[in-house]
């Protein structure tokens, strides 16, 4: 009995070991981290090639007391990141991973940020946007998202290069979860072209460096 255990832990090992070698999303995913409703979400921050060319958004918990410290920082408008552990990005979007490890920065990791926490756990508890990246289309397309009881995403589709990456929210009340690609001649940031105001959206995060 005791070697038939034994060589089922042997395949079950080989077989992760050979998983893991072919997963080329195993890498590290910083993340920016918005508020909506008291509620937090997690962006992947991607870039227009390679393992890092996903647009994900998700739903985070994190423990009371932390959530409360990061609410207070992204009501000032600051901009907080995080620097997770090493993770299979391919496993995170296929929900096999339900919680991961990282570090806070105020600011982002890559440019300065300051570290605030470290080694947080948080829970992932629902994908609300899932694709990714192709840069044959050109820009001005936009994912609409429902993600919360009052308030949708407005999320640009990261196309041809010079691309950006663009976050918005507004006041809607949807009632599905479909996610809805709408395309418009905006093929420069809405805020840059003023637009905002006149459709009530606020933005809540904006790259365009990594998409030159």
């Amino acid at each position: 009995m005791k070697y038939t255990i034994l060589l089922l832990l042997f395949f079950s090992f080989t077989l992760f070991a050979q998983s893991s070698e072919h997963d080329h999303s195993i890498g590290t995913h910083g993340m920016v981290l918005f508020n909506l409703e008291e509620q937090l979400f997690a962006s992947h921050l991607p870039m227009p090639k390679g393992k890092h060319a996903v647009q994900l958004i998700f739903n985070v918990e994190v423990a009371e007391h932390r959530k409360k410290q990061l609410l207070d920082k992204l009501k000032k408008h600051k901009l907080i990141t995080l620097f997770p552990e090493t993770l299979s990005l391919n496993a995170l979007r296929q929900g096999r991973i339900m919680s991961f490890l990282a570090d806070t920065y105020d600011g982002h990791f890559e440019r300065g940020g300051a570290r605030i926490h470290e080694a947080d756990s948080f829970k992932i508890n629902k994908i609300i946007l899932n694709k990714d990246i192709t840069l044959e289309n050109p820009n001005g397309s936009f994912f609409d998202i429902k993600a919360t009881e009052q308030h949708c995403l407005f999320v640009h589709k990261i196309a041809e290069t010079p691309s950006f990456d663009q976050i918005l929210s507004y006041p809607c009340h949807k009632q599905n979860d479909y996610v809805e690609l709408i395309k418009t001649d905006y093929a420069e940031p809405i805020m840059q072209l003023g637009l905002h105001v006149q459709i009530g959206m606020t933005q809540l995060y904006l790259e365009t460096k990594d998409f030159q």
